[in-house]
């Protein structure tokens, strides 16, 4: 009798120790993820009709983090995955494609989780979901959420030629990229875990009279901060621009937009290797 009553509590034991592991384990899966982001930028371009549209998160990975490590890239849901891997440099022949790539979807968030080799910077090419985009309404809701602490982040919506935007109440700064489209820039300085990023623009079919860009949304002369391409962000001050800094701040915005149309270009007769 003593033996079998020791057997029991052994066993009870067992399932009690059983039974909180399963509760602990999800409460561990469900905790926020390092805050490993530097910063980086989302855009959102081939809106016009006709076109796929594409929604690229470019984020760079903390210098002190070591490589190889597994990131999860916050994506909208209900996206699908175009490209994900590591950004090499200018050359996107040498960009490196992720070979687990998968959309891991948890509610209202979801993410794209990877494992990154050699590169602290990282990219990932979406298709967004259908209500990001209104074509009925001409309405462009372009949406980013962070699951843990994020440096500066650039979102930036490109308008195609012929036409222009009037955006909601946010700040917005007007920049000139190529065959004459333009890109409408919204800066974070940084952004909280769960903070939804929100770029909301109304298209409308005629094009300004004047052929410079002007700020929307806010006061003229007020601009984003001063930029550069996120592949050096840990190097690159924050803060806002006002008054004649604005300028300043303005060409400065240009270089960065113009890397954000380089890295959606990036999917364009270069992806032979995209991930389904």
């Amino acid at each position: 009798m003593p033996s079998k009553f020791k057997f029991s509590q052994i066993l009870s034991r067992f399932v009690v120790v059983s039974l909180l592991a399963v509760l602990i384990l999800p409460a561990a899966a469900l905790a926020a993820p390092p805050a490993i982001w530097v910063g980086g930028t989302v855009s959102l371009a081939d809106i016009e009709g006709g076109k796929d549209p594409t929604y690229v998160v470019r984020l760079a990975i903390k210098k002190d983090v070591k490589l190889p490590v597994s990131v999860a890239v916050p994506i909208p849901v209900g996206s699908k995955l175009i490209w994900a891997g590591e950004v090499m440099g200018t050359n996107t022949a040498n960009d490196i494609s992720a070979t687990d790539a998968r959309i891991v979807t948890s509610g209202k968030a979801a993410s794209l989780v990877f494992t990154v080799t050699k590169s602290h910077v990282v990219q990932v090419e979406l298709t967004p979901p259908a209500d990001m985009i209104d074509e009925n309404a001409a309405t462009v809701d372009m949406t980013w959420t962070p699951d843990s602490a994020v440096g500066r982040i650039l979102m930036g919506v490109t308008v195609p030629a012929g036409y222009r935007a009037v955006a909601g109440s946010e700040l917005t700064t007007v920049v000139p990229v190529a065959k004459g489209a333009s890109s409408y820039v919204r800066e974070y300085a940084s952004m909280k875990a769960g903070e939804i990023g929100s770029l909301k623009l109304t298209i409308l079919a005629a094009a300004p009279s004047s052929a410079e860009p002007t700020a929307t949304g806010a006061e003229a002369g007020a601009g984003v901060a001063n930029g550069g391409p996120v592949e050096a962000p840990a190097e690159v001050p924050i803060g806002s621009s006002r008054g004649p800094i604005a300028v300043l701040a303005g060409l400065l915005v240009f270089a960065v937009l113009a890397a954000i149309i380089a890295v959606v270009n990036r999917k364009r007769g270069s992806r032979p290797d995209s991930t389904k």
